[in-house]
């Protein structure tokens, strides 16, 4: 976490390797006193050419978080390439639930589903289970598991990002029986007790007196789109700044 003292240093700050990020520091400091109209702006305007990609992607990112929805899409279309495919799926994802596009954000999720599940495509797997950390929507969640119901994937040490991601994705929709069926299936499949599973099963169960998720992160493995997401969902940068995610 960083602090408004350090993100105004950062901003003020006349390093030229700050430069372009200069915009980025500056946003941050407007959403965390709720000055939203004036961080819209500054997302909106010409920022340097020399922008860093992931910029864009906190442009549009923030845009969505924001509900502005077409403001994403809009920005999303005029920098076409700018971003890697994942990237950019996920950020199309996440605007079309953020604005309750219901019929092209499923439209969008078939397109991902209808792809063979392989090695080099199972980061689908990985993009909708943090889209749906972000986004809880119970129909899409529905469509993951059946997909990978049809096509299953093993269970082994490069596959075990994918199946934890599934674990927690069932927690944050709030799919109980899939939650405690994934704990189980998990458990079985470890050599060794993972004492760390049900407790994480009684946080997202409500069964547990700690509320910060972060305590079990760093004994999931997970991805890293998978634990930024549950991040951003459990441990908000700023009360108040940013809207929770719809249920």
């Amino acid at each position: 976490y960083i602090t408004d003292a350090v993100l105004r240093e950062l901003a003020a700050h006349p390093s030229p390797n700050l430069r372009p990020w200069r915009s980025v520091f500056e946003v941050e400091l407007l959403l965390r006193v709720d000055r939203r109209r004036e961080a819209r702006a500054l997302i909106e305007a010409t920022w340097p050419s020399d922008s860093p990609a992931f910029t864009l992607f906190y442009r549009i990112s923030v845009l969505s978080e924001l509900r502005d929805a077409y403001a994403a899409l809009d920005l999303l279309s005029r920098y076409p390439g700018r971003l890697d495919g994942e990237a950019s799926v996920t950020l199309r994802l996440d605007a079309l639930a953020a604005g309750a596009m219901q019929r092209p954000l499923l439209q969008e999720v078939d397109r991902l589903l209808a792809t063979p599940l392989t090695p080099v495509t199972l980061s689908v797997v990985k993009i909708l289970c943090a889209h749906l950390i972000r986004y809880p929507d119970q129909t899409i969640f529905d469509r993951l598991v059946q997909k990978i119901a049809r096509e299953p994937i093993p269970l082994h040490t490069e596959s075990a990002g994918i199946w934890f991601s599934l674990f927690c994705t069932a927690g944050a929709v709030g799919d109980r029986p899939r939650l405690h069926e994934l704990t189980a299936q998990l458990r079985q499949a470890s050599d060794q007790p993972f004492m760390a599973l049900a407790a994480v099963e009684a946080f997202f169960r409500g069964e547990t007196a700690e509320r910060q998720l972060t305590t079990f992160l760093p004994w999931l493995p997970l991805p890293l789109e998978v634990t930024y997401a549950l991040i951003e969902r459990y441990l908000p940068i700023s009360a108040g700044a940013i809207p929770e995610p719809r249920e």
